[in-house]
C-alpha cells in the first residue's frame, strides 16, 4: 500500500503532538516530504487530524480490501492477488534454499489496511531490550516503560484475564482477542509444550524538512523511498545513478521472521483446518 500523509500547515505546539503520534506509532518519525505508508499510516492520519488547524491528504495505490481479508487465515489467500506488490527476495544462500532461484514471495499489501489485509493478525510488542537500547543511546522517552503507555493506550484487550494485568488495556482502537475457534490441536500443542518445561505466558508482557511529515511505508518500502531520496549506502546509491544526500545504512539490518513450510503429520482424528477447505470459501464467491 502507498499511502502519503502531507500535513499542509503546522502550528508550533504541533512538536509536542508528533512526538506523541511518534511514541504511540512505536515507530520512528522522519521529517521528509512525503509518505508511503502500510496500516500504520492510519493511525498517523488519525492522530494528525485531531490537530484542528491541520490539513492531512491520504493517497492510495491500491483499492479496498475484500470480506476475505477479514478471516486472519485466508491471509495467504490473498497473497499473490491484486491486493500484493507480489515482491521477492533476493537469493542469499541461508534461506529460500528450496524456493526457485532461491527466491521466496515477500507479501506486501497494495490495498487500504497495507500489509495487516495479507497477514495473520498476530499482535506482537518489541523486545523491551530493544527499547532500552534506544533510549541509551541517547533517546529519551523510547525506554521500553515510556513506551508501554502508548502500547496499553493504543489497545482494546478483550481477554479478561490480561486486559486486567499491568501490560494490557482496554478502550483503545486497537483491538486484541484470541480466536473464537479452536481446534482440539491447539490445546495439544500448548499442553506438549508445558510437558516440555516451558511457560504458556504472555509473550508481549515483556516488555529535513520544515513542516511535520512522518515517512512509515513499512520494513521493504521506508528503506527503498529514503535510498530513492538520496538517503542509503553511498556506493548502491551512485550505481543506480541516485544523488546521495547523505550517506547511510539504509536497510543494512533488514531481516524477517523464520518461516516454516512443508511440514506435515498424520492426526486420529479429523480436527485440523486443511487449506483446501478453507481456500474453497474464496472460489464460491
Amino acid at each position: 500500500m502507498e499511502r502519503l500523509i502531507k500535513v499542509a500547515r503546522a502550528a508550533p505546539e504541533a512538536q509536542t503532538k508528533l512526538r506523541a503520534v511518534a511514541w504511540e506509532l512505536n515507530a520512528i518519525a522522519w521529517t521528509v516530504k512525503e509518505e508511503r505508508n502500510n496500516y500504520e499510516g492510519a493511525v498517523v492520519a488519525n492522530r494528525l487530524s485531531e490537530v484542528e488547524n491541520w490539513k492531512v491528504l491520504l493517497l492510495e495505490a491500491g483499492g479496498d480490501e475484500t470480506e476475505i481479508s477479514d478471516v486472519p487465515l485466508m491471509a495467504a489467500y490473498l497473497q499473490l492477488s491484486a491486493l500484493d506488490w507480489k515482491y521477492k527476495s533476493e537469493p542469499q544462500g541461508q534461506a529460500c534454499l528450496a524456493m526457485n532461484n532461491g527466491r521466496c514471495n515477500w507479501p506486501r499489501g497494495k490495498v487500504i489496511g497495507g500489509s495487516s489485509v495479507l497477514n495473520y493478525m498476530l499482535y506482537l510488542r518489541g523486545n523491551k531490550r530493544d527499547y532500552d537500547l534506544w533510549e541509551s543511546l541517547g533517546n529519551p522517552g523510547w525506554g521500553s516503560q515510556d513506551v508501554l503507555y502508548y502500547f496499553k493506550k493504543s489497545e482494546d484487550n478483550k481477554n479478561p484475564y490480561l486486559a486486567k494485568t499491568p501490560y494490557h488495556a482496554t478502550g483503545g482502537y486497537l483491538t486484541v482477542s484470541e480466536p473464537p475457534y479452536h481446534t482440539p490441536l491447539v490445546a495439544a500443542f500448548v499442553e506438549a509444550g508445558k510437558q516440555l518445561g516451558y511457560k504458556n505466558r504472555d509473550i508481549n508482557g515483556e516488555i529535513r524538512a520544515n513542516k511535520e511529515v512522518i515517512l512509515s511505508a513499512g520494513s521493504v518500502n521506508s528503506p527503498q523511498l529514503l535510498m530513492l531520496s538520496g538517503v542509503g549506502p553511498k556506493a548502491e546509491l551512485e550505481k543506480h545513478k541516485i544523488p546521495v544526500v547523505q550517506d547511510l545504512k539504509v536497510g543494512h539490518n533488514l531481516q524477517d521472521h523464520i518461516g516454516l513450510g512443508g511440514l506435515a503429520f498424520l492426526i486420529n482424528k479429523e480436527d485440523s483446518i486443511t487449506l483446501d477447505r478453507v481456500y474453497s470459501v474464496g472460489e464460491k464467491r
